[in-house]
Parts: structure tokens; C-alpha cells; sequence
């Protein structure tokens, strides 16, 4: 690459067989190149195909033209148009293209280049985020509790008794066989503190208890509180 470039494409001259007259045929033809494109010759298939109204496009009118491969946007010179009614697909037209050089389309392209390389760095750097994000979410615990009864969840007549457990879960595993009784401390709440909290202090330790119509006088709620 320092000593000859990037080589593009290849050119074949089989009636040159003197290095001198190659050297120079290819310096004459790299110095077309560098003009650039003079003319374009466009064959038209379909002229609705092209999304304007080109019927009226004659010789030496100026019309707009637009080739992305070619850095073309602007106005240009309709050099000649020719018309086969027997064969469509033979219709030309022929614009001046000039001005449109080999270095400025490098130029281009360098540029082209450039904003694809910025775009997958944006990407990969959103990736990035988003995998560390994850990781963040995998790393942290979020744990939630089900209470399970076993029984009614209403007394209704005297001497009715029901089993209450509780359940822990790290996300969707259920962890409770993991953790120790003594994170379990169960609640009672019915509108007397003093009463409620003598309740729960001989409720400690126990993943599972049993309540009856003796633990509710008129009405009561129940939780369990765990420590991890």
C-alpha cells in the first residue's frame, strides 16, 4: 500500500507490449479518471419507473439529476435523447455530468465510511449499556412473599382453626427450605397494640402458625415479616 495505493480496479491493454507505452497509456487514462465523468448515458426501461415526468426532457435542456453512486446532484446539460417506439428498453438519454471528480467521490466515500464506522460504534456502545444493565438486574435479589391458608380465611362459627405458612421466592425459585425460622416473624393487627404485640412476640421464629377463633375477637388481619 505505501509503495503503490490501493488498487481499485484493473484495466487490460493486450495491444501494449512495451512497459514504456503501458506506463503511459495508463497515465493518460488515469488522467481521465481524475476529470471525472463527463456524460452519463441513462437507458430507459420504464420511464414511470423513474417517478417524474421525463416526456419533455429534450437536447440541450437542463434538467435535474440525482446518482448517489456517483456524487451527481444538481442541474445538468441533456446532451442528446434518441426514442425506439419498436423497443422502449432502446431509449437514451445522455446528461453533462461535469465537475464530477475521482477525488471528490474518494472524498465521499471516506466520508461514507466514517459515518458507518461512527453508527456501529453508537451501536456497539448501546449494546454495551444495555448488557451491563442486564447484568445489574441479574445481580440484584428481588424477593417477594405468598401467603398460603390453610383452612377458611373467615371464622364464622366458634372454634374454627386455620394454618397459616408463608412462602419466600428469589424471583420465581422459592427459597423458603433455605432460610433459617428465625427470620419469620409473624403479625397481628387488630386495633389493639398493646394486646397485638404481646401476639407477636410469642409468634417468632415459626414459618407456619396456627390461628382460631380465640386470636380474633371481633376482627383481625395477619403477616409475616422476614428478615434476609
Amino acid at each position: 500500500v505505501e509503495e503503490i495505493g490501493w488498487i481499485w480496479t484493473t484495466e487490460i491493454w493486450e495491444d501494449v507490449t512495451l512497459a514504456g507505452n503501458l506506463l503511459r497509456k495508463a497515465n493518460a487514462r488515469l488522467s481521465e479518471l481524475v476529470k471525472g465523468v463527463t456524460s452519463m448515458e441513462l437507458t430507459i426501461v420504464d420511464e414511470s419507473d423513474t417517478g417524474a415526468d421525463i416526456g419533455d426532457i429534450r437536447a440541450r435542456m437542463y434538467v435535474r439529476c440525482i446518482s448517489k453512486p456517483h456524487g451527481i446532484d444538481g442541474t445538468y446539460l441533456c446532451l442528446s435523447r434518441t426514442r425506439d417506439y419498436l423497443d422502449p428498453s432502446g431509449n437514451t438519454i445522455t446528461i453533462g455530468a461535469a465537475g464530477v471528480r475521482l477525488t471528490s467521490e474518494s472524498a465521499k466515500q471516506d466520508q461514507n465510511i466514517t459515518s458507518i464506522e461512527d453508527d456501529l460504534l453508537g451501536q456497539t456502545s448501546k449494546i454495551e449499556v444495555i448488557t451491563g444493565k442486564v447484568d445489574q438486574i441479574n445481580a440484584q435479589k428481588m424477593y417477594r412473599t405468598e401467603l398460603v391458608v390453610d383452612g377458611v380465611n373467615i371464622f364464622r362459627d366458634k372454634g374454627q382453626r386455620s394454618i397459616l405458612r408463608c412462602r419466600v421466592y428469589s424471583w420465581d425459585k422459592e427459597i423458603t427450605d433455605t432460610l433459617p425460622a428465625s427470620s419469620f416473624v409473624w403479625h397481628r393487627n387488630s386495633g389493639r397494640e398493646d394486646l397485638d404485640a404481646d401476639w407477636d412476640s410469642s409468634h417468632i421464629g415459626m414459618k407456619s402458625i396456627t390461628v382460631t377463633t380465640e386470636d380474633v375477637t371481633d376482627n383481625a388481619s395477619f403477616y409475616c415479616e422476614i428478615t434476609i
